[in-house]
Formats: structure tokens, sequence, C-alpha cells
């Protein structure tokens, strides 16, 4: 078994991933089947170049595009032709051809923004920084919507793919050293999907001015595509990892040598299923400037529930609206939000 996949079985596995929501039983909440009203499309092509169209230049104050917004959603499936599926012999599931990626688009919609999610809303006006969040071991990209449409509604268009063989019923977590390049191969086929003139979301995404976010098992994966040797082809501006594995794919790889991105980093001290020390890894041996939020009381996945989602939420908005849109405002009042909110403390470092 490769290392980085025995390190993620020993800390998930060993831990039980099975059942619940915010405890620490499962890597991530209750199961969810594709959205039966949600729109479908399937996308096989291999991507192809699109235009530079960077994030926007710092301004004082708050950013354009602040929201808050509707969330509308599509769901829509990419194939990469390039690379099989294979999952362990000991599943007795032959290998197959293509990485089958269904994927569920959240965006800034028209509507009132207290609204449900609505599947194939008009999009909003505006251009939006993109964010590719991976979903963490027995889950999948139709989880955690209800905490990733906070941050659409504050003006991002966020793509969650569904990984082939670590979402559930799988629970495959030796999968993880080909999931980078799922990610890669999900954020350049959308960058061309939404070049073309009839994609619903044309001319409403900064197409390249990307954030990487992952949970658990899609933590490890954020940081391997953003920081791993391995990877790294999607060139994202910035990164949010989520009580995540401190782990590199390739063997013998450090996080050290990696070119710098500012990283925002989310766990609980009582995740008992990926520990804490696990961050505490990142935080001392990420390169670029780091923020690290520490949930005091918080389990695995507790962030995405009340009360602690309100401060992932201002966390993770504050902080894309640094790197992203420019408003460094956003992050300067952080501090004071994560005080108030009696939950949570931040230790902040610079680039390295």
């Amino acid at each position: 078994m490769r290392p980085a996949a025995l390190l993620l079985v020993t800390l998930l596995v060993a831990a039980g991933c099975a059942g619940g929501s915010g405890g620490d039983a499962s890597d991530d909440g209750a199961p969810t089947t594709a959205a039966a009203s949600a729109s479908t499309a399937s996308t096989t092509s291999p991507p192809t170049t699109v235009p530079d169209v960077g994030c926007p230049e710092p301004v004082d104050g708050q950013p354009a595009d602040a929201g808050p917004f509707a969330v509308g959603r599509q769901v829509v499936n990419y194939v990469d032709p390039s690379r099989r599926t294979e999952p362990p012999a000991s599943s007795g599931r032959p290998p197959t051809a293509g990485r089958v990626l269904p994927v569920v688009l959240l965006y800034p919609a028209v509507g009132d923004p207290a609204a449900a999610v609505s599947d194939g809303a008009t999009a909003a006006p505006g251009r939006f920084p993109m964010v590719v969040y991976s979903h963490g071991v027995f889950s999948s990209g139709l989880e955690r919507q209800e905490a990733l449409s906070r941050w659409v509604s504050a003006g991002y268009v966020v793509v969650a793919p569904t990984f082939p063989l670590s979402s559930r019923p799988s629970l495959d977590v030796t999968d993880l050293p080909n999931q980078p390049a799922d990610v890669e191969f999900v954020a350049e086929t959308f960058r061309s999907d939404v070049q073309q003139p009839d994609h619903p979301l044309h001319d409403r995404v900064l197409t390249d001015c990307l954030a990487l976010a992952g949970h658990s098992l899609g933590g490890a994966t954020t940081l391997a595509a953003a920081f791993d040797p391995c990877c790294g082809s999607s060139e994202p501006t910035a990164v949010v990892d989520i009580a995540g594995v401190a782990v590199n794919v390739t063997p013998g790889a450090s996080f050290a040598d990696a070119d710098p991105l500012p990283t925002l980093i989310v766990h609980g001290v009582r995740d008992a299923v990926v520990p804490y020390a696990q961050s505490e890894t990142a935080f001392a041996e990420l390169p670029g400037a780091r923020w690290f939020v520490t949930i005091t009381e918080g389990q695995h996945s507790s962030m995405f529930d009340p009360p602690e989602v309100e401060v992932l939420t201002a966390s993770v908005v504050a902080f894309l609206d640094a790197q992203l849109k420019g408003a460094p405002a956003a992050l300067e009042a952080l501090p004071a939000t994560i005080d108030a909110s009696g939950l949570a403390t931040l230790q902040v470092a610079p680039a390295s």
C-alpha cells in the first residue's frame, strides 16, 4: 500500500467512518443521492486553453459582487478518458476505463438570498471567483451544500466533484493519490465549459481566480493538488484545508519545498478521526502565509453545523475575499470576529 494511503487508512478507518454528521464517527455527513430535480449534463472532452481572467485588483473596503445572493445549482458529469478507475483488489470489482466525476455546480443566482438552493436558476450578474471543493471519504459532492451555499451567497462559484472510489459506498481511501488529478481535470474542464456561449455560467466566472478547498480526505486531496510535486497544473491562488491530513502523495516530498500559497486551515481540537496535530503540522510546514482557525470544542465535522458553521463561514469568506477579491480588510477584521464567537481562536503566520 502506498505510504499516503496507509496513513489515511490508519487515521480514518481505524477511527471508524460510518454514520453521523457533526460528531466524529464519520468523515462526512449523512448520505445524499443525486438530486432528482437537478439538471444533468455530460462532458467527456478534454479541457482546452482558456483566456487568462485573473483575480480583481486590490480594493478598499467591501469587495465587488459580495452578495448576499440566491444560490443556483446544476449537476453535470465530467469523464476523464485518459485515466482508469482501479478499485483495490480486495473489493472484487474490476478496473474500468475513465474516471467518472459527477460534479455539483453551485453559483450566485438571481432571486431571494433566503430561498432554498434552486436547480437551474439564472446566474446573477457579475464575475465570480471559483472554488473547487473536495469531499471527505464516504461522502460526495452533493453533501455539505448548506455550508457551501454560504460561500456561494457571498459571491463564489463552488465546483464540487464526487470522487469515484472514496465516495459512498466504496470507502476506498487508497485512491487518494489519484484525486489531485481529478481536481485538476474538473477545474480545467469547468474553465473550458464556461467559455461556451450557451453555458449557463458563460461570462460569470473569473476562470483564472481559483481556490482549492476540502474537508478531511478532501483536505488531503486539496493540499496535494496545491503543494505536492505530483500536481499543481490547476494553479490555485489560495487554499482552504478543513480538518485535512497533512500528507504528500509523492514519496519523499515536503510541503516546505513547494511554491508558497496563502492557506486557511480550520480544525477542531476534539477531532477523533483526523487528529488536530495534522493541522498543526500543516500550519508549521506550509511555505505560504497561513491562517489557522482552531475550534476549541470542535469535532471532525462539527464546523459544518450550527453554531460552528458561523465561524467556518466567516473565516472562509474573509479569507477568500482577501485572496480572490482583493479585499484585505476582510481578513483584518477576522480576529475580532473569531474572538466574539467564543468558539475558536486564530493564529497567523507570514510566508516562510
